[in-house]
């Protein structure tokens, strides 16, 4: 899902209209790492995604950049998600790690999780109802999160899956042949006009960006962390608040993030697509923002905030903006060897 499916005038907007007047952001880079050795594994957090987790699925195929692994958490889904996902990638020929919860947990702890149990240096997050539209998006994402040790996170411009563009995808010869093996998966078998009609999308994330030399948090549906980071930000809020943060992870680690001195940037070279919300969602999604956002402000006025270069990575010498950075002793033993969950547990 991308952003608030309407205008909205605020403070924010008009900061975010400047920065686009004032064009494109002019950081320089200062790479310390070389972003072509990056291990990269993708994460796809999905709860009741049977009807879009196969075109999630067949857009990674094209990535020219290609992650290490691919893990499918099935959030104790209700529907076929899970049997979809491994049917295609079984028919496809790619290696797939599927996690199932017996009951469902929230994206927040998933990604918390997943960030602890792997080795990766990049967790890439994609949603299972977003598309990678560009072959590209995780080469550039990677490329962009290595341009400086302060970059936590990075992301491409996300638009809105409309009806033509479930039908491009599903014209891909992966999945055409998928569906052609696998009638009972058929992908084909969409959306009511009625559903379409309900959704829509505003944009202006890109102004945030060229104001400020970041955005206030990225864009969760498909989005490249650097995984070191985000382990110690959960690492420290854990024991103080709790397994399950916040009510939307992508703003709550956003603004996690800017607090620590980091940055979260947006491209505007790569897209990827995903399902709106229906109108008569928006209420309830726009509470989970706002709620988000509020206690991000409310933790930090409590004095839950860290003080700054309390959760940077144990290598914060070298791969932190805080240059005397420090972690607790669960960000160093967070290190190693992958250890992950047995799949389908």
């Amino acid at each position: 899902m991308a952003s608030t499916p309407y205008f909205i005038l605020s403070p924010s907007t008009l900061l975010s209209l400047v920065g686009l007047f004032r064009g494109p952001d002019k950081t320089v880079p200062t790479p310390a790492e070389d972003w072509r050795q990056a291990k990269v594994d993708v994460v796809i957090p999905a709860f009741n995604e049977e009807r879009h987790i196969v075109r999630t699925l067949a857009s990674l195929l094209n990535q020219t950049l290609k992650p290490r692994q691919i893990i499918l958490v099935d959030d104790g889904s209700s529907d076929r998600t899970l049997d979809r996902a491994r049917d295609f990638c079984a028919h496809a020929g790619v290696p797939l790690i599927a996690i199932k919860r017996k009951e469902p947990i929230g994206k927040t702890p998933t990604l918390k999780r997943q960030a602890r149990d792997y080795d990766s240096d990049v967790e890439f997050v994609l949603d299972g109802d977003t598309v990678l539209e560009s072959e590209n998006y995780i080469e550039r994402t990677v490329q962009e999160l290595y341009q400086a040790v302060g970059i936590a996170s990075a992301c491409g411009t996300i638009l809105p899956m409309r009806r033509r563009d479930r039908k491009a995808i599903d014209r891909m010869a992966t999945i055409r042949a998928f569906n052609e093996a696998h009638p009972r998966h058929d992908t084909t078998n969409g959306v009511s006009w009625i559903r379409d009609a309900a959704t829509g999308v505003t944009n202006l994330y890109r102004g945030q960006l060229a104001f400020f030399g970041t955005i206030s948090n990225p864009v969760g549906c498909a989005v490249a962390y650097r995984r070191r980071y985000v382990n110690a930000m959960f690492n420290y809020y854990t024991p103080q608040l709790g397994d399950d943060l916040t009510t939307s992870e992508d703003i709550f680690i956003g603004h996690a993030m800017l607090n620590e001195g980091y940055r979260n940037i947006q491209l505007d070279d790569v897209y990827a697509r995903t399902v709106e919300l229906e109108f008569q969602q928006l209420p309830r999604q726009i509470h989970l923002w706002t709620s988000s956002f509020l206690q991000s402000i409310w933790y930090r006025l409590l004095g839950q905030e860290p003080a700054q270069g309390a959760y940077a990575p144990a290598t914060a010498s070298a791969h932190s903006p805080r240059a005397q950075g420090g972690c607790d002793d669960g960000c160093e033993s967070a290190r190693g060897a992958r250890r992950g969950p047995a799949p389908d547990q």
